[in-house]
């Protein structure tokens, strides 16, 4: 069981207040400005104890807006608190710790840390090779998006964007078959009963996995999307409703 009343916790609490300025962290994402007194485990600590310490899966919300995620009779995550868990990529993480309102990483390809022995690892020997696997991707999807003549110049930095996703979601893909393709575990709870979770590599995956699909469909790059862009593209000079999409990716 996770020990909240010890000192080692506390400390942990008041840093990562200290971080998020007191400010409840999901009232932020809606504008409202709402003190923060309490600090949730995005990965509930019971489940995922290896990410209890992490601060990347810690986050300040307001007595109420911790009501929100969590049921506090259960201890289990509400919807809320399921939505906000799938928003964050456990393996992923950065050296500057760059964070938008709830935690969602911002990252650089340059900057990926993953566990020892996979095939992305930050580094000066490995900058070369990254760079020339970011800029095939990204010459590719360019490519691709001029045959559907959706590309414009001010487009690169989303491109750009895909393009380190993808080598991230490629790298963890690789692993995950190579741990036989797990997409749950057993864990035992506080109340020593065995369950089953997702594991952390599978909660990346989907993670990724969303985030590509959606920018895959603003690009055209599936038939949904390249539907949408037939119906959408009206003015062909300014490029329509998919240029303003792909604006707002890039934003």
């Amino acid at each position: 069981m996770f020990d909240y009343y010890g000192s080692k916790w506390k400390k942990k609490r008041k840093k990562i207040l200290r971080r998020d300025k007191y400010i409840c962290q999901l009232a932020k994402r809606y504008g409202k400005i709402e003190e923060a007194t309490v600090v949730h485990h995005i990965y509930p600590a019971e489940m995922y104890p290896e990410y209890a310490w992490c601060d990347w899966n810690l986050i300040s919300l307001s007595l109420a807006s911790h009501n929100q995620v969590e049921n506090r009779k259960t201890g289990k995550l509400t919807p809320i608190g399921m939505k906000l868990m799938k928003e964050i990529s456990p393996l992923i993480t950065t050296s500057r710790k760059k964070f938008d309102l709830l935690g969602r990483v911002g990252f650089s390809i340059s900057t990926i840390f993953l566990k020892k022995g996979d095939k992305i690892m930050s580094g000066s020997s490995d900058k070369a090779k990254i760079t020339r696997k970011r800029n095939k991707i990204f010459n590719d999807t360019k490519r691709k998006m001029e045959a559907l003549h959706t590309y414009k110049k001010e487009f690169e930095t989303p491109i750009m964007r895909y393009a380190e996703l993808r080598m991230q979601f490629d790298a963890l893909t690789e692993r995950w078959h190579e741990e036989g393709c797990k997409i749950t575990e057993e864990y035992t709870n506080k109340a020593g009963a065995k369950n089953m979770r997702k594991t952390a590599l599978y909660l990346s995956l989907e993670t990724l996995r969303k985030e590509l699909m959606e920018m895959e469909n603003i690009f055209g790059l599936t038939p949904r999307g390249l539907k949408m862009i037939k119906v959408s593209m009206v003015d062909k000079t300014g490029g329509g409703k998919l240029a303003a999409a792909i604006e707002k990716l890039g934003g």
